[in-house]
């Protein structure tokens, strides 16, 4: 993330929104970060952004499949921030999974609600959207 940011990315990190079942914001990512009610680190304060408004969002992965889906935390947050992609063809942010090869599944289930990823990249290897495995 330093490395990037040296060289002139912004980054902007998800926030657990209080109210129950909204959609994950973020905020850009600063040196000072909280830890959140489910113990993961967070920027403390700054300018609230949606996620249709970010250009690419790395996703964090339990599992994946073939298909683009995903496996997360059962907490239903990234499906809730993105659910407008499923609406709309062709428009941002993409998603890319963030997963080890071993997190590589058959096929999950398919849910209406599941958002797809674009891509998944691994140690190994990038998965594209045509191909991902």
């Amino acid at each position: 993330m330093s490395a990037l940011a040296r060289a002139g990315c912004a980054l902007y990190l998800p926030v657990v929104n209080r109210r129950p079942h909204s959609p994950l914001a973020f905020l850009r990512w600063r040196a000072s970060l909280t830890t959140n009610r489910y113990g993961i680190m967070e920027p403390r304060w700054g300018r609230r952004f949606q996620g249709s408004q970010l250009d690419a969002v790395l996703v964090p992965v339990v599992g994946f499949d073939a298909r683009g889906l995903r496996l997360g935390q059962g907490g239903g947050h990234y499906d809730r921030t993105f659910a407008f992609l499923s609406r709309k063809k062709h428009c941002k942010p993409l998603l890319i999974g963030l997963a080890f090869e071993c997190q590589r599944v058959g096929k999950l289930p398919n849910d209406a609600h599941d958002v797809r990823l674009h891509a998944v990249l691994t140690e190994k290897r990038l998965y594209g959207p045509r191909r991902m495995l």
